[in-house]
């Protein structure tokens, strides 16, 4: 089973999903992907969201495997996601729609709060985009401090789109 109950990964759960896991396949799936992904030497997933809710899936995925996810807005025109594609070591990412499962059994894995688990881009003043890598522990005391200002808001983990 991939989800086992380590205080990391209940805090994990917390952070993205604190309504629970009303998609466990889903996730599952995403997860299995992500090795998949792993298991071909690649680092970065590039991922087309189409909501914060698929983009906390895909972090939390992210959380139990070795891949960073690079989350793109679906309304960002073409030009723009290859101009963020190409900020990527060309060798190390792979596209959401090239992922095929892993053809093993998924190892029960927990990234460190202190490894990237998702890349997001700006395009800051230039108009040129820029990657911001997020840790576990930046993505934890963001929703930490969300909670402590606004207690009865749930945290969103929004798509940043430039």
């Amino acid at each position: 089973m991939l989800f086992r109950s380590s205080l990391m990964e209940r805090d994990a759960m917390r952070i993205l999903l604190p309504n629970g896991l009303e998609k466990r396949i889903a996730i599952e799936k995403k997860i299995s992907l992500l090795w998949g992904a792993h298991e071909t030497g690649k680092q970065f997933v590039t991922i087309q969201c189409e909501s914060n809710q698929e983009l906390a899936e895909w972090t939390f995925a992210s959380f139990k495997s070795p891949m960073t996810v690079v989350p793109i807005s679906s309304h960002l025109p073409a030009p723009a996601v290859r101009r963020i594609q190409e900020q990527l070591p060309m060798e190390k990412w792979i596209s959401q729609a090239n992922l095929k499962r892993s053809g093993s059994e998924v190892a029960d894995f927990s990234k460190p709060l202190d490894q990237p688990w998702v890349v997001i881009f700006t395009s800051g003043s230039t108009g040129k985009p820029k990657g911001v890598a997020l840790s576990g522990q930046q993505l934890k005391n963001s929703a930490e401090a969300h909670q402590q200002r606004f207690p009865q808001q749930p945290w969103l983990f929004s798509i940043p789109a430039f």
